[in-house]
This record gives C-alpha cells, structure tokens and sequence, in this order.
C-alpha cells in the first residue's frame, strides 16, 4: 500500500521507486518538457475556473466534481512543476514521489536557491495526497456525501498550493 509519509524520511525507498518508474518509463526526461510549464498553469487554471463556476450555485450538488475538478486543478500544477525540471510524468503516484524529491524541505543542488517560503514542504505534499485521495472518493464512490464547507476548504488550500507553484515557477525565471 501506498502511504506518501513513508517516503519523507526514507530516501532510499523513494530514490527506489522513482528509478523503477523510471525504468518503466512512467517519469524521465523530455527534451521538450519545459515548454509544457506554462501549458499544465493553463489546464490549472481552467479547471479552476470550472470549480468556480460550479460553486457560484450556491444550492449546486455537484460538489463531487468539485472536488474532481480542484484535485485535476491540482495535477497539472504539479505536473508543471515537473515539467519545469525537464521531465514527465504519465502517473500520479510517480509525480507525487518526484515531488517529494525534488520540491520538499530536502532540497538538492539545483533547487537550493529556492528560498524555503517558496519550496514545498510536507503539508503541501501531504494535501496533495489528501486532496487525490478526495478526488478518487468522489469519483468513485456512490454517495454524495461532501459537504460545501469541505469543498470550501480543499478549494482554499488548492489555491494556495497553485499560487505556490507559480510563485515557484516565477522564481525559476529570474534564476536563469
């Protein structure tokens, strides 16, 4: 079973399944990759746009594609995220993992001259994990049980985490 907080404290673990994606060629380098950063912020924002269009209906029920919408919101600022190091991603576990190495507390040499207000840390990464686990209640499950207030909460810190991956890719932009 996957458990995301396993891989915060043991880097051989994660260095092992990101290699195995690798191998599997789930996530790896693409020359073209960094021009993809600004397209994933576009799919962000869409689909943010669609979350908030949705809740202008204050007595909408969908509130399971809400949640849907905010996670995919979500994925494809990380994806940019990903893409911004020169690589792809064709799953979400890898992604997450690829997160955890190269955008959490532990920074490596290139990512050092991120300040750490502006790099990810374990909260952030720990809600992405949440909200995906959200995402696939809502997408598969037979109730509809989400109430407004918990969308109203994953959509705050979906925001939040979004502005923090601009802020990111903002800041890579003045490094070079």
């Amino acid at each position: 079973m996957f458990i995301i907080t396993n891989y915060f404290d043991n880097e051989k673990e994660l260095n092992y399944r990101l290699k195995k994606y690798k191998r599997e060629k789930v996530i790896g380098k693409f020359s073209n990759a960094k021009m993809l950063v600004n397209a994933h912020v576009e799919k962000t924002n869409h689909n943010l746009e669609f979350v908030n269009h949705l809740m202008e209906d204050e007595s909408s029920e969908f509130n399971d594609w809400k949640i849907t919408g905010l996670y995919y919101a979500v994925y494809h600022a990380s994806l940019a995220l990903v893409c911004l190091k020169g690589y792809i991603s064709k799953n979400h576990t890898a992604t997450l993992l690829f997160l955890i190495k190269y955008y959490s507390d532990k920074l490596n040499s290139d990512d050092i001259h991120f300040i750490d207000e502006l790099a990810l840390n374990k909260e952030d990464l720990l809600f992405y994990a949440d909200l995906k686990s959200e995402r696939q209640k809502a997408s598969y499950s037979t109730t509809l049980n989400f109430s407004n207030k918990t969308v109203e909460e994953l959509r705050f810190k979906s925001i939040e985490y979004i502005n923090k991956v601009e802020e990111i890719i903002e800041n890579s932009k003045k490094v070079k």
